[in-house]
């Protein structure tokens, strides 16, 4: 896997439009694949690989960006302060204002201190 940039928390809210930008699409045509219903085993493997065909190539537009894909639509950018921290954002949230150890998953995420949750990017 390619060096990813290093962001300040500022940094990291100011590329999430950008984030957003490609992540919006992807998660729609992810949902509308996931609400397909069919009983044909081979259509359905055909969906199956029709979202994996989706979620890659979002891995992909976010690592070109700079940031970490680490589950489906959640990203982590590297802090330059101390890379073995990440900060996280989920598709949904309103900006990046989450962080964990390198270390650490999703679940042990705990508020950037002096982060408003419920700001919006501009």
């Amino acid at each position: 896997m390619p060096d990813h940039r290093q962001f300040t928390i500022e940094e990291a809210n100011g590329l999430l439009p950008e984030v957003i930008r490609v992540t919006d699409p992807a998660a729609k045509r992810f949902a509308m694949l996931d609400g397909a219903e069919t009983t044909d085993q081979d259509a359905a493997l055909a969906i199956a690989r029709r979202q994996q065909s989706v979620a890659e190539e979002w891995a992909h537009a976010v690592i070109a960006l700079g940031v970490q894909p680490k589950g489906l639509f959640v990203v982590d950018f590297v802090s330059r302060g101390d890379p073995s921290v990440l900060y996280c954002w989920a598709y949904g949230e309103p900006r990046v204002a989450h962080q964990h150890r390198d270390t650490e998953t999703f679940d042990e995420r705990v508020p950037v201190p002096g982060w408003d949750l419920q700001e919006t990017v501009q």
